[in-house]
Order: C-alpha cells, then structure tokens, then sequence
C-alpha cells in the first residue's frame, strides 16, 4: 500500500501579501462603518431640501436584521407591514453617523411619509449590499 503524501500547503495559490495584510488591531481599529447623505425632494412636506444620512450596518446589526427578516417569514406575520420602517430605524444616521433612531421607534416611523421612508431604504439597500430582489419579495407576501 503506497502512502499517501499530505501537502503541507493546501492553499498554494494563496501568496501572501504582508505589506497588504491586515493585522488584528487595525482591522478592529478599522473605521469601516461607511455613510452617504440622502437629499429630499420638494414635494415631501417636513422633508422637503433638508437631509440626512444613511450607515452601513455593523455586522452584529446585520445579523439582527437577517433574524428579523426570516422571523417574519417563520411566523407567518404581514411580512411588509414594518420592513422599511425598521430599515429606516436600523440605518438613518447624522452626519456623525450616529443612528438617529432605535427599534423603539418602528411603530411611529411607520406614521411618516413613503416617500422619505423609500428613499431612506434606497440608500440602505444600495449602501449595505441587501438583496433588493429578496426585501421585494417579503414586502410582497
């Protein structure tokens, strides 16, 4: 029986990079959290020529909003009746990039004009690679 030799590399294509590379400390010092400012048209009252801004999720956000989605779907609830006011809360920022509101705040985020929540969850989407099709596609159900 011929034995089998064992490579000692299994990722030979990998060819590090250490200038490249990042370390622990700067990937955890990393200022990562990217945000982009969302203009409001004329034509959306309270809205209209001011501004905010949207924030990439963190990871541990995204995770929460993962669980909220497929929780939606596992329970069977009205999937679209708070999907945007909850992307909204979990993404509109100042221009700090501070979170201007919390899940408290979903239920009287749903009382505000469709128009700013659309434009607000366009950024969002755009900004945090979420899955358009897929957001549609509860919305709908």
């Amino acid at each position: 029986m011929a034995s089998e030799q064992i490579d000692p590399d299994p990722r030979p294509d990998v060819q590090p990079d250490e200038q490249l590379e990042l370390s622990r400390d700067e990937a955890l010092a990393a200022d990562d959290l990217p945000f982009e400012r969302v203009d409001f048209p004329e034509g959306i009252a309270g809205w209209a020529g001011r501004c905010l801004y949207v924030r990439s999720m963190t990871s541990g956000e995204r995770d929460q909003w993962e669980s909220f989605l497929v929780s939606r779907q596992e329970n069977d609830k009205v999937a679209g009746d708070d999907v945007r006011a909850t992307l909204v809360a979990m993404t509109a920022a100042n221009s700090r990039g501070e979170l201007l509101f919390s899940l408290d705040d979903v239920k009287l985020l749903q009382d505000k004009a469709a128009t700013a929540a659309d434009l607000i969850c366009t950024a969002a989407r755009k900004l945090n690679r979420l899955n358009t099709k897929d957001l549609e596609e509860l919305e709908k159900n």
